[in-house]
């Protein structure tokens, strides 16, 4: 195995162990709010964008219209987002997350981004955008294998 072979090999491995720990973050702090994953998943993008019609979030999360409405009606009951009428349109429904909610995932995410920011100050602007640049290329695979793989169970369901 050649030298890059080898460093190749250390990077997947590498990345396996961060989805893993990931996932084991994520496990905890589902756990800690009272929600499952996929309930967390919804509450990370109302607190990262901010309210949000409940099409945009069931698109941004991959649910169906019926899987989002429990997914909120889950993530109500925890205390964790409310309902909103849209302010511009009034037909339309919005998801907030609540002080609550904002409170508990600074607690829970904010050190991890502290320490996160500090670990990549110390790189250069250089070693930075190759990261990006992988980092970008990596969520592109991985969403578009997602996708082929739930075709695939689509597929297999329906013989």
């Amino acid at each position: 195995m050649t030298v890059k072979q080898e460093r190749v090999a250390e990077v997947v491995r590498l990345i396996v162990e961060l989805q893993d720990a990931t996932q084991s973050v994520d496990e905890a702090a589902a756990a800690h709010l009272g929600v499952n994953l996929t309930d967390l998943r919804c509450l990370r993008v109302v607190v990262q964008d901010g309210p949000t019609p409940a099409s945009d979030l069931a698109r941004a999360t991959g649910l169906t219209r019926s899987a989002i409405t429990f997914a909120i009606d889950r993530l109500e009951k925890a205390g964790l987002a409310v309902r909103a009428i849209d302010a511009i349109d009034r037909r339309r429904t919005l998801v907030e997350p609540t002080e609550s909610a904002r409170r508990n995932v600074a607690s829970l995410w904010g050190p991890i981004e502290a320490e996160g920011v500090k670990t990549l100050s110390r790189l250069s602007s250089d070693e930075l955008a190759v990261i990006a640049d992988f980092l970008h290329r990596a969520t592109k695979l991985q969403n578009e294998h997602a996708r082929r793989i739930k075709r695939a169970h689509h597929d297999s369901s329906a013989v």
